[in-house]
């Protein structure tokens, strides 16, 4: 069976870092298949449109988790525990 790792990534408002964030991580070689699983807790700045654009670049390696309002921090089911409980490995 062929590992799958989920590489989890929070995002809010973070979209003057988004592409190279995202493009680092796609520019690495390795010998298991993995997915970018990201959490977006309903960003302002652009953000999403730069998820969307990334998504239907690459929908076999990116998969979103779009908030439809921000949850914030200190919510009991914030955007990393959501993303926890989303992956596979």
């Amino acid at each position: 069976m062929e590992c799958l790792v989920d590489i989890n990534i929070a995002v809010y408002n973070h979209a003057r870092y988004l592409k190279k964030t995202l493009d680092g991580v796609l520019e690495q070689k390795t010998l298991f298949k993995y997915r970018l699983l990201i959490g977006d807790d309903c960003s302002t700045d652009g953000s999403i449109d730069i998820l969307k654009e990334y998504e239907n670049k690459y929908p076999d390696k990116i998969n979103v988790i779009y908030q439809p309002k921000n949850l914030g921090f200190h919510s009991r089911e914030r955007n990393g525990i959501i993303l926890l409980k989303n992956s596979t490995a």
